[in-house]
């Protein structure tokens, strides 16, 4: 990989590539020449060596005890150059990247301070459906550290999330995008920044989608995030009632999941009492909760290997 001749360089990054398609070679794989030389093909002019390297970081960095070592060979910041101007091919393994290695704690917090999250919304809003998967579960990871947060707040995540929540032919990147909005609706500048959307009648409207393979939790993420809302809300009640949440609650109470219909019957007590709402009491173990659904159904990329 560290040849001048370039079909030296394809030929060995094609190969770091392919054995790293298989778990068995990761630990062995992931040394720190070997790491850094596919980092410094990131830069490559050769689309292919530059897209070979970085998908067989991708590979590497499934493995848990890979993530520090990538990290800490400075991967962070020529995947982000990657998510900024890579070719969209490229993009979409450095989104995989990030999404990997963001799970690890350190790297949320590099990862935010280094700017990852612009490059990551604009994948997230008109990138190829792929890269889209990836962005999404990247700023997930992102957003459950409390000082993302606000970076994704002053991002304009906000309009880009909560429009692509409406865009019911994606159902699978709904499910992800209404993840990401719960964990910002959870901070009062995130409910304030949603309720300027108006945001409660395409909420309502996305309790009525069946689960299935796509859909699943859609229903739930949705009654979260009116929850979240209802909180000191005193339009509330008459802007959901008049969208016909109670309808949709009484109908999601009766076939939701167990904790979709714990929220339904919540609303429904909400539409009664405009006093109640969620507070951290209830939210926190719910987020827990919903975080390790996330991990165990998205624990890997949008493709398992690359």
């Amino acid at each position: 990989m560290k040849s001048p001749y370039q079909e030296d360089q394809e030929a060995a990054v094609a190969e770091a590539r392919q054995l790293s398609r298989e778990q068995k070679n990761r630990r062995s794989l992931c040394s720190a020449d070997i790491v850094a030389a596919l980092i410094e093909l990131f830069q490559s002019k050769n689309v292919k060596v530059q897209v070979d390297a970085i998908a067989a970081l991708v590979n590497l960095s499934i493995e848990i005890q890979n993530k520090s070592m990538i990290v800490q060979a400075g991967a962070l910041p020529f995947l982000i150059e990657v998510l900024n101007s890579g070719c969209p091919e490229a993009q979409e393994h450095a989104a995989a990247a990030a999404f990997t290695l963001a799970i690890a704690k350190e790297s949320k917090h590099s990862m935010g301070i280094l700017n990852a999250i612009p490059p990551l919304l604009k994948i997230l809003n008109f990138g190829p459906e792929g890269a889209r998967q990836n962005a999404a579960m990247a700023l997930y990871e992102l957003s459950l550290m409390q000082s993302n947060k606000s970076k994704l707040i002053k991002s304009g995540a906000i309009p880009i999330l909560f429009n692509l929540a409406q865009s019911t032919e994606r159902l699978g990147l709904v499910r992800k995008v209404l993840m990401v909005l719960v964990k910002v609706a959870s901070v009062p500048e995130g409910r304030a920044a949603l309720l300027q959307m108006n945001p409660i009648p395409a909420l309502v409207r996305l309790l009525q989608i069946r689960d299935d393979s796509d859909a699943t939790m859609i229903p739930e993420e949705a009654a979260t995030l009116l929850l979240f809302l209802s909180k000191s809300n005193f339009r509330f009640k008459s802007i959901a009632e008049n969208a016909g949440a109670i309808e949709l609650l009484r109908d999601m109470v009766g076939r939701g999941t167990v904790r979709g219909r714990e929220r339904a019957s919540k609303l429904l007590e909400i539409m009664k009492d405009t006093s109640l709402g969620l507070d951290d009491s209830d939210r926190n173990p719910f987020l827990a909760n919903q975080y390790m659904r996330f991990r165990i159904n998205d624990g890997q990329p949008n493709s398992s290997a690359f």
